[in-house]
């Protein structure tokens, strides 16, 4: 949510103009930062914890694939290595 917000003048430059596709990817990073932040909350209170991790397994799957792997596999990308261990604990998680 700190890099979203950061970044926001950023995303407001990618997506200008009247596009119906560029209102649908503006609606989308808004949704999954409401969905990071919610679904943090509701993981750390204990309160519908399966919901929430079901919500953040497929957000963090798309990282990986499509903003990570970019990257590569080198040890300096500790982003990817993280958003893995993060993916291993939430499968985790659902499974108790």
């Amino acid at each position: 949510m700190v890099r979203y917000r950061s970044n926001c003048i950023r995303y407001t430059y990618l997506f200008k103009g009247d596009s119906p596709y560029q209102m649908m990817a503006s609606l989308a990073i808004h949704i999954i930062a409401f969905a990071h932040l919610v679904g943090g909350i509701l993981i750390t209170i204990g309160l519908l914890t399966r919901f929430a991790v079901v919500i953040q397994i497929p957000i963090l799957l798309s990282a990986i694939f499509f903003v990570n792997l970019s990257k590569g596999f080198s040890t300096l990308n500790s982003e990817l290595w993280l958003s893995v261990i993060v993916l291993f604990l939430l499968v985790l998680f659902f499974g108790l």
